[in-house]
């Protein structure tokens, strides 16, 4: 399922998706997963993986490789799985110059590559574990339209069989979800 997350700044989108992904936990009440798993439990109750996507992926000066299967030691990535994950988030296509190889350890990303660009590495950063949940937090709010909707059809290919979660405040984000929900008063509807 995808399911949305929609509010005004300050409705506490964020702050839910914290509490969520275990960074908070509430001030009261529960958020209960599979009927069962109190998720202010996490993760000693609720072992699952999760992938989050920010609205500012950060990319260190590391390779893109790296930064893809983030925390992984070099020689114990899956070069089989980033491949194919390089594909399905289309990075191959920027890729191309010898200024943006995967093993370019020069300078700073964010002067190199697009926004567009980075949200992509950071797509695939969130989906290399295979995560059971992925979070995507306003990460198109920088984006063009063009490349947004690009990003959205690629990632329907992706995340067709995961459980995300989309928060956003512009309605284009949200358009294949599932569900939507939103955030007002510190309620959700």
């Amino acid at each position: 399922d995808n399911i949305g997350i929609k509010g005004l700044s300050g409705s506490g989108k964020t702050t839910f998706v914290d509490i969520i992904s275990g960074l908070l936990k509430p001030s009261k009440g529960k958020i209960i997963l599979n009927e069962t798993n109190d998720i202010s439990k996490y993760p000693e109750t609720t072992p699952i993986k999760i992938g989050y996507v920010p609205q500012n992926v950060f990319l260190s000066s590391k390779s893109i490789n790296e930064n893809i299967a983030f925390g992984v030691q070099k020689d114990k990535i899956d070069k089989d799985r980033l491949i194919k994950i390089m594909e399905l988030c289309n990075i191959n296509e920027f890729i191309t110059s010898g200024s943006r190889s995967l093993d370019n350890r020069e300078g700073s990303w964010d002067k190199i590559l697009s926004g567009g660009e980075i949200q992509r590495i950071g797509i695939a950063r969130a989906i290399y574990d295979n995560p059971d949940l992925l979070i995507f937090d306003e990460f198109t709010s920088s984006l063009d339209s063009k490349t947004e909707l690009n990003i959205l059809e690629n990632l329907d290919k992706i995340i067709k069989d995961k459980t995300s979660i989309f928060i956003s405040h512009k309605e284009s984000t949200l358009k294949n979800c599932d569900k939507i929900y939103e955030l007002k008063d510190k309620k959700i509807y």
